[in-house]
């Protein structure tokens, strides 16, 4: 009988030492070529860039809101950066325009200043205070400067002093005994305490450019007239026709005594303002003075900025920007008396 056959041994149990595929992670299940981060990068850039956009179309809008009143007037050239103010609010944090650079200690070393700064100074506030007491005569160093490189006659007449006045913005009576506007009545809503207390700032790129810009204010130019720079002025009532230029009269200064002025003594920009004017020789400074309509506009922009009196302000900073085709003020800046 033949043995019965025995069961030989497995080689190997199924499964026994083979390799199990390796498991797959959850990148390379659902995002073997990377598809899902780098959507998820796309996606967050988009909506940034879209927000983004959002917002600069909305400060472009919300610019546009402020009134569209006429243009500016006023002192002091320089420069600020700027938020676009809105009625009483403190601006926005849009920067609008930097203005030309703000006079430097060469700036004032060139004017031929009698005395020194603060005596000057505090000469033209006394006699503002004199002929005014009821006006604020707080002046600054960049205004007291300008106006006293000029000689005191010359002083008198664009500050409007020695002539009485009217109530109001109405007409008062000139030295000559002649109809004048003066100064625009007493106290803080004067012209002349106006005159005093707001800045402006202009953007320009060139003399011809801030010529351009004062013309298109509506503003009339005086130049100090060779030898001394002092005593007279010659007028340019069109600075776009700078070849129609006349030496200032009487009735010029009575003009000129109640309206908001302007004034700029920095070497480059009267460089470049006289080039423009086609002069042939380089003044001191140069003055602007500006229709009573944009004085009016400004007046309500002042005080609509932080709903303010005119009495309680010490200084109120505009600047001149493009809107429109035109020129416009804003309020950029407020400071108030304590």
């Amino acid at each position: 009988m033949p043995a019965p056959l025995e069961a030989k041994p497995a080689d190997r149990r199924d499964g026994e030492n083979r390799e199990e595929p390796a498991e797959e992670t959850f990148w390379q299940t659902y995002s073997p070529n990377l598809e899902l981060p780098l959507s998820t990068v796309a996606s967050v850039f988009a909506h940034v860039l879209l927000v983004a956009v959002l917002f600069l179309i909305y400060q472009y809008l919300s610019l546009g809101k402020e009134t569209a009143s006429l243009p500016i007037v006023l002192v002091d050239g320089g420069s600020d950066a700027t938020g676009d103010g809105s009625p009483g609010s403190g601006g926005t944090a849009d920067p609008v325009a930097v203005g030309a650079a703000a006079p430097k200690p060469q700036d004032f070393d060139a004017l031929p200043l009698p005395n020194p700064l603060p005596d000057v100074r505090k000469d033209i506030q006394d006699r503002i205070a004199i002929d005014d007491p009821n006006a604020p005569t707080k002046m600054s160093d960049e205004k007291a400067a300008a106006y006293g490189s000029l000689d005191k006659a010359l002083q008198d007449k664009l500050l409007g002093l020695g002539g009485k006045k009217g109530s109001g913005n109405g007409p008062g009576t000139g030295d000559s005994g002649q109809p004048g506007t003066g100064g625009g009545g007493t106290g803080a809503d004067s012209t002349r305490a106006r005159g005093l207390r707001w800045v402006v700032r202009f953007k320009t790129t060139s003399g011809r450019d801030y010529v351009d810009q004062l013309a298109g204010l509506g503003a009339v130019i005086a130049v100090p007239a060779p030898p001394d720079y002092k005593k007279s002025m010659l007028v340019f009532r069109n600075p776009a026709n700078p070849s129609a230029s006349a030496v200032a009269t009487d009735q010029d200064f009575r003009a000129f005594g109640g309206q908001i002025q302007f004034c700029d003594f920095k070497r480059e920009s009267v460089q470049q303002v006289s080039e423009a004017l086609n002069l042939k020789f380089t003044p001191p400074a140069f003055w602007a003075f500006f229709p009573k309509e944009l004085e009016e506009e400004l007046s309500r922009k002042e005080t609509a900025y932080r709903n303010k009196r005119s009495e309680e302000i010490e200084e109120t900073k505009f600047q001149v920007i493009p809107r429109g085709g035109k020129y416009e003020a804003v309020v950029v800046e407020q400071t108030f008396k304590r």
